[in-house]
């Protein structure tokens, strides 16, 4: 019977894969890894020999797609892995689920590491609700444009950020919030390190050691209370005008700086 299975893998410590995931990985007819040579590694770890593997990321996912649906139609069963973690949670894989879903297609999640899970599980800060969003824009101006939207919310904010961009990210959080958070690098592996305070302890402490990627976690604020007319007022306008004329429109309506609501429009339409 064809099964397509998303499978979470180690985000560091080859240890962490589950006996489960082992014997799926073990036991299906394909594997759809986001990198062939860091799934390679992980197959040997387990004593896994001869395997299918395909080279299956976000550069390519649409174009391969189709061949493995084609192979589950025919009966196969497959496994979606990506290079750490748990699929589609900032990695590749939504096409292949998407269209398995609509094809009638069996998928089964295979449950394991996720380093977002990880780092809240040790958070020492207040985040009950949080809100994760993955990788920052590159664009700085698009960054702080995001961030500022999320801290008009109360919610625990969790994303992900690299080496080059921290220090960058730290200093746009100093400007914009006064909230405390946790920084994490290289979770599971042998230099993981968390750092916890105010941004500019967190900076002073990681400046001098950048490698690794790292996530960040910013603590709830219930003292934030969200505009929720905003937003609903924008998506409503969002549906019938450009962003400016909607953006204008609101900013008019509820006496909001008309930049302030442009840049959250432009979180809305993503």
């Amino acid at each position: 019977m064809s099964v397509l299975y998303v499978v979470a893998t180690p985000i560091g410590n080859l240890s962490d894969i589950s006996q489960r995931a082992s014997d799926t990985l073990s036991m299906v007819d394909l594997i759809a890894a986001e990198d062939t040579r860091r799934t390679s590694i992980l197959l040997k770890h387990l004593g896994i020999e001869k395997k299918e593997i395909i080279s299956f990321h976000k550069f390519n996912e649409t174009e391969k797609t189709p061949h493995l649906l084609a192979r589950l139609r025919g009966g196969e069963t497959v496994a979606v892995v990506s290079d750490a973690g748990t699929p589609l949670i900032s990695d590749p894989g939504f096409s292949i689920v998407r269209e398995a879903w609509l094809q009638q297609i069996k998928i089964s999640p295979i449950p394991g590491p996720s380093s977002v899970i990880a780092a809240l599980s040790i958070c020492p800060l207040n985040i009950d609700r949080w809100n994760f969003f993955g990788f920052l824009p590159s664009k700085v101006a698009e960054a702080e444009s995001l961030l500022d939207m999320y801290l008009q919310r109360p919610d625990a904010i969790v994303f992900f950020d690299s080496p080059h961009r921290i220090l960058s990210t730290l200093e746009i959080l100093e400007k914009l919030s006064c909230r405390q958070l946790m920084v994490v690098r290289e979770l599971t592996k042998v230099f993981e390190s968390m750092y916890v305070g105010n941004v500019s302890d967190v900076r002073s402490q990681i400046e001098c050691n950048l490698k690794g990627e790292f996530i960040v976690i910013l603590e709830s604020n219930e003292n934030v209370m969200p505009n929720i007319e905003e937003e609903k007022l924008l998506r409503v306008l969002l549906d019938y005008h450009e962003l400016s004329t909607a953006s204008k429109i609101v900013a008019k309506v509820l006496g909001l700086n008309k930049r302030d609501v442009y840049s959250r429009g432009v979180k809305l339409k993503r």
